[in-house]
């Protein structure tokens, strides 16, 4: 099926498109809102500016999909897999993305506020200047991280892995890091105020102008950083 065949039978009122090869189709700035794509191959798929508001994507293949200013209000993508995709500016507020795959994806300037990233696979992903706002990353695998001026207010970042993050200019205020790997991470210029670091890994993290008014039961592993 192409993307002609496709919006027909959306718009005659289809909504159940699921297992399809769809790869490399061009769906720019279509609404395709509550469409269920389930285990379809959308990757290289043309979707910026597209209304995916409350569309399933579960376990679909967006790798290399540009997803650019996309609206994904509501959309559920756990276990899809968006490595290398585009998101740059994509509005994914509250959307559940556990267990995906965004491996060095680009999620610049996203809004993915009180997003559920449980478990996400995101080495090497580049989130700077985006919204995670009470997003939850618990035990998100974020190794080598681009966060670069990323807010991770009231994020929930326990058990997650960061290390080797730039985490330049970042808002980690008040954000949950119980047993989190931060060591090697650079945190030069980010904000820690009020963020709960227990059993925290900051071995040979860059702390350089951090502003770390912390709050924990137990002192976080600071051993080997640099001041």
């Amino acid at each position: 099926m192409d993307n002609v065949d496709l919006l027909n039978r959306y718009l005659k009122g289809e909504r159940n498109f699921t297992d399809l090869v769809l790869s490399g189709e061009n769906f720019r700035a279509v609404d395709l809102s509550h469409a269920d794509f389930t285990g379809c191959d959308l990757s290289r798929a043309e979707l910026g500016f597209a209304d995916l508001r409350h569309t399933c994507l579960v376990n679909c293949n967006l790798t290399a999909a540009y997803l650019g200013s996309a609206q994904l209000i509501g959309a559920n993508l756990t276990g899809a897999f968006l490595a290398r995709a585009s998101l740059n500016k994509a509005n994914l507020e509250q959307v559940n993305l556990s267990s995906v795959n965004l491996h060095h994806a680009s999620l610049i300037g996203a809004n993915l506020r009180g997003a559920k990233l449980v478990g996400a696979f995101l080495i090497g992903t580049n989130f700077s200047g985006a919204d995670l706002i009470g997003a939850d990353l618990t035990g998100a695998c974020l190794s080598e991280a681009m966060m670069i001026g990323t807010n991770l207010t009231q994020a929930n970042l326990n058990r997650a892995n960061l290390s080797k993050a730039n985490l330049t200019e970042a808002n980690l205020n008040d954000a949950f890091l119980l047993r989190t790997n931060l060591s090697e991470a650079n945190l030069t210029g980010t904000q820690l105020i009020g963020a709960k670091l227990s059993q925290t890994n900051l071995t040979k993290a860059i702390l350089i102008k951090s502003i770390d008014e912390v709050v924990g039961k137990n002192e976080p592993k600071m051993s080997g950083q640099r001041l």
